[in-house]
């Protein structure tokens, strides 16, 4: 089997070329629907319906972010998580500086819910047969939300905030 530097087999080599694939994908079934069902909020975001009436697009919680995680997108806070994770910072910086109440104090990392993570195993270099831990090194909850099992990371759902 051919790899390229994105971990692409030949078969998903000629579908990015031909432009019937993601980069990142390296089968059929990691094409087409989104990934996501709803838009990725920062932590404390009010509720979907309500968050365009307190949410007016200022930006503050993109400047407060340290890690450059949140952007503002059709005037919405938003999680872009495969460009850079929420690493849940201890302070919270993004809810501090929104000055409207979009985005409400938590209880702490723990009691966020952004969404929840998913594995994708044709993806993951690790359930390849590779030696990959790369999604255990951003995980911010890494030991707890991402496990290791038979060497192979997992997501405990019950305690992932996504």
């Amino acid at each position: 089997m051919l790899v390229t530097g994105r971990g692409l087999d030949r078969r998903g080599l000629l579908r990015l070329l031909a432009g019937r694939a993601a980069p990142w994908s390296r089968d059929q079934e990691a094409v087409g629907a989104p990934r996501f069902q709803r838009p990725l909020r920062p932590p404390g975001a009010v509720a979907e319906p309500r968050l365009r009436q307190f949410c007016d697009g200022c930006g503050a919680c993109t400047e407060a972010c340290p890690y450059g995680s949140i952007r503002i997108e059709r005037g919405l806070p938003m999680l872009r998580l495969q460009t850079s994770p929420c690493y849940l910072c201890p302070d919270f910086p993004c809810i501090r500086a929104c000055p409207r109440g979009a985005l409400r104090p938590v209880a702490g990392p723990r009691a966020v819910r952004i969404g929840r993570a998913r594995l994708d195993r044709h993806a993951c270099l690790a359930w390849d047969g590779g030696d990959c831990r790369l999604c255990l090194a951003r995980c911010p909850l890494s030991g707890e939300a991402l496990v290791l099992e038979d060497f192979k990371p997992a997501v405990a759902s019950e305690r992932c905030v996504g």
